[in-house]
């Protein structure tokens, strides 16, 4: 649909939370939403997120953002140097083009004339700590959330996946270890991406897609839920828009949403629908049952689902918030109500579904205390989430921790630049093994290291998430990270992290609200005029960014360890004063224009740097008292002492 001119020396961002690079220059991405997004999926390259969102912004401060209607984005080409093409499946399409002084004021003006900006998440997401996912029933949620307060581990919030019961067939021990190639088919975002405890959706889900309590699983609930709450520990739940048939002598006295929402015609439908619009539902399982996906085009199936939400997440289990997957997303070949282009439904329906959550919280009276978390995500959802994980849960493999490492960084990068300004990614805590399963699973060496390092990471993001990964009662045995002191410790030490980063993150939420300036930061964005940032290397054909590194607003400068078995690094600080964070000793001066530094990472320490301003000061005052840092003060009236080696300028 267009060729448009770009300098080929500026980096191109954006284009959802894909893995890869965060530079655009020599890629093509196709700009379809993935149907499954698994692990290995994620790492395809030229592959869609499942927070895909066709927009993208260049260094110098162009902005091009591609409205969804009239049948969806093919693809995004930056192979060519100096130019790239925007290419449509249909001849319908509007394409807004801004020309800005620079790249933070393209980001800014995109967020007013396109993609929306995001609302501001409750302070006590901010404040209390931790949100931790976690299942296997009321007395294995119980006994995690015990363990973790005995470790000192301040949480804010408890997700709990399996509120809907589980299938009499699943062993969440066997599910945890998954299939050795990492792939699960169609699996959704409660799970860790081929291990956990969702799998599949072909019928092959542990849990029940009956978005009601099921009391058997978790008895005593609402004494649960007042327990925790006066611990200032809110409770969450997981559900997605697909809803499955429960057999008559499993339902427990519990409301029946499939057979209502059938009678009503409100499941996507097969091309072939019938006359009378209610037969031919879209049946994702297949051989296995029948499953349906709601038709949110529909607004009659849009009001019925925002009444289960309200009814049976906010009203009976008493939920503050939610994990509102998009699990495999809206069918290619499916007919909908509203009679739009498949592929078009098909990208849109994550804003659809956004938009129903979010509508669904403002008319229960819960917009400023309560909030959702969506895996998936296309033009304007960011309007509607309360934050967006990037990569989905299931896209992390534990089994393959640099991979995973990378996908998580470069997942919360690529979304933050793209308009996702409260991008995070959730921590896997699930037991792993190597592939093909050569060793028993369990937390050790490479794993244990994985986890830790992902955490080092997570604890500088708009927030600070983990889940099981399925394993349940499992995770507090010798091979789970609930048993393991390490993770434990870790835990506890960037919890405390994040809970000291409140009041600074705040205002970066806050920013990103009025501003649509992302909470974590890509250093290009306060640095275009370093090389170091923006330039490309060919290796082998590759092309590679020369840094990895993001920021944390202005003042928090994060360089993460995304290696197993690193205890040294070469770390390159941009312009300016920088200030080590765990010595307390000033490692460039005001004077510097960009240098590398050798800096010692071990596991609990990654290079982090800082602006020495009044803000800082207060933040590592807060570690100080916590015992996270045990001693270090400010000299602004001495002569400063370098423990760090310079090795270029």
């Amino acid at each position: 649909i267009g060729a448009y001119a770009g300098g080929g020396s500026v980096p191109y961002f954006g284009m959802g939370g894909r893995t890869g690079r965060p530079d655009l220059r020599g890629l093509e991405v196709h700009a379809v939403h993935p149907t499954t997004s698994t692990f290995r999926e994620c790492l395809v390259p030229g592959a869609a997120a499942p927070s895909l969102v066709p927009c993208y912004v260049t260094g110098d401060g162009i902005s091009v953002t591609v409205d969804p209607s009239g049948g969806g984005v093919a693809s995004f080409d930056f192979r060519q140097r100096g130019w790239h093409a925007v290419r449509n499946a249909s001849d319908a399409v509007a394409v807004t083009y801004i020309v800005a002084g620079g790249i933070y004021e393209g980001l800014e003006l995109r967020s007013v004339m396109s993609s929306g900006r995001a609302r501001p998440m409750p302070q006590w997401t901010q404040r209390r700590g931790l949100i931790i996912g976690v299942t296997g029933g009321t007395n294995a949620v119980q006994s995690v959330v015990k363990r973790l307060q005995r470790h000192g581990v301040p949480m804010a919030g408890v997700l709990i996946r399996d509120w809907t019961g589980i299938k009499p067939t699943t062993n969440f021990s066997a599910a945890a270890v998954g299939p050795a190639d990492g792939r699960n088919g169609a699996g959704d975002s409660s799970g860790s991406g081929g291990v956990g405890l969702m799998q599949s959706l072909d019928g092959k889900n542990p849990v029940w897609y009956n978005w009601c309590l099921e009391r058997s699983h978790y008895h005593s609930w609402e004494n649960m839920v007042d327990e925790f709450e006066r611990q200032g520990i809110s409770v969450g739940v997981y559900l997605n828009p697909h809803i499955e048939e429960v057999p008559v002598h499993m339902r427990s006295g519990r409301r029946y949403l499939f057979g209502e929402a059938h009678a009503k015609g409100y499941f996507v439908r097969e091309p072939d629908n019938g006359a009378d619009g209610r037969g031919g539902m879209y049946n994702y399982f297949r051989k296995r049952g029948r499953c349906g996906l709601i038709d949110v085009t529909n607004p009659k199936a849009a009001k019925w689902y925002k009444s289960v939400v309200k009814q049976e997440v906010l009203s009976l289990a008493g939920a503050s918030f939610w994990l509102a997957d998009l699990d495999t997303g809206a069918p290619l070949d499916g007919s909908y109500r509203d009679g739009g282009t498949n592929l078009g439904l098909h990208n849109s329906y994550a804003t659809e579904w956004a938009r129903v959550n979010r509508e669904a919280l403002r008319e229960s009276g819960r917009d400023g205390d309560g909030f959702f978390v969506t895996p998936g995500a296309y033009a304007g959802t960011v309007g509607h989430a309360g934050a967006t994980a990037c990569p989905p849960d299931r896209a992390a493999d534990p089994r393959r921790p640099d991979e995973a490492l990378r996908c998580a960084y470069e997942g919360v990068i690529n979304s933050g630049m793209s308009g996702l300004t409260h991008a995070h990614s959730a921590v896997c805590l699930a037991p792993s093994s190597p592939p093909g399963g050569t060793h028993p699973p369990g937390f050790g060496g490479r794993a244990r290291e994985a986890v830790c390092r992902w955490l080092e990471m997570a604890a500088f993001t708009a927030l600070f998430r983990v889940h099981d990964g399925g394993a349940g009662a499992d995770g507090c045995g010798p091979d789970g990270a609930f048993g393991d002191d390490l993770v434990l410790r870790q835990l506890a030490r960037w919890a405390h992290v994040y809970v000291a980063l409140a009041d600074y993150r705040l205002g970066l939420i806050d920013e990103a609200s009025r501003r649509g300036i992302p909470v974590v930061r890509h250093p290009y964005l306060h640095f275009p005029e370093d090389g170091n940032f923006s330039r490309l290397k060919d290796e082998k054909g590759a092309h590679k960014s020369s840094a990895d590194a993001f920021m944390l607003g202005e003042l928090i400068y994060i360089v993460p360890v995304l290696k197993m078995g690193v205890k040294k690094m070469s770390v390159y600080l941009p312009r300016g004063a920088w200030i080590h964070l765990w010595t307390g000793e000033q490692v460039t001066d005001q004077e510097s224009l960009g240098k590398t530094v050798k800096v010692q990472c071990a596991v609990g320490e990654p290079p982090v740097f800082i602006r020495d301003c009044e803000t800082m000061y207060q933040f590592v005052s807060s570690l100080r008292r916590k015992g996270v840092i045990d001693k270090i003060k400010r000299k602004e009236h001495r002569e400063r002492k370098f423990p760090l080696k310079i090795i270029k300028s």
